[in-house]
């Protein structure tokens, strides 16, 4: 791309420093206003992120490109700001722990090891970052689709505090 070796990881550490205020901020937002509504809003700006991302990316103005690059680290920011929450009350509490553990985890495991190998399948065979874009939005895609049947549990009701009860050794305290 002929851009100064430290053109992109400069960026990247500017978004790096705008995530770690943009988090409690998306997670502010989704107590006001749900985890759901904020976690499908990001699921669904990750639908289009890709192409925004490559297009601004491949100017090569570095002003766009940290654009591209902000409203991915946004969405970004905005998914991990709240799925945590989000995805664990999806599970009783009897199990809620191992479930939001083991889903996570193999999703990230299959997500994270597959997601480089088919992006570069994807370019070698077709020369072009679309189909990579392609790829990332079908899966932003079906994160929707999950998001939207993903159900809450409510939390059970908490266990009334045990009453105290005065001593027979000191008859007069209540």
């Amino acid at each position: 791309m002929h851009l100064p070796h430290s053109t992109v990881p400069t960026i990247i550490l500017i978004m790096t420093v705008i995530v770690i205020f943009a988090m409690p901020l998306f997670g502010a937002l989704s107590d006001r206003i749900g985890r759901k509504p904020v976690f499908l809003a990001s699921a669904a700006a990750f639908v289009v992120s890709p192409f925004v991302w490559f297009l601004l990316f491949q100017t090569r103005n570095y002003g766009l490109m940290l654009l591209g690059f902000l409203f991915v680290f946004l969405t970004y920011a905005a998914s991990f700001a709240t799925f945590p929450a989000f995805f664990s009350l999806a599970f009783p509490t009897n199990v809620r722990y191992t479930g939001a553990a083991v889903s996570v985890n193999i999703g990230a495991a299959l997500g994270g090891s597959l997601a480089p190998l088919l992006s570069a399948a994807l370019f070698e065979a077709t020369g072009s970052w679309v189909s990579i874009a392609i790829y990332i939005s079908a899966v932003s895609a079906l994160s929707v689709i999950a998001g939207v049947f993903l159900r809450e549990l409510p939390d059970p009701a908490p266990a009334p505090a045990p009453s105290v009860q005065p001593s027979a050794a000191h008859p007069g305290e209540r």
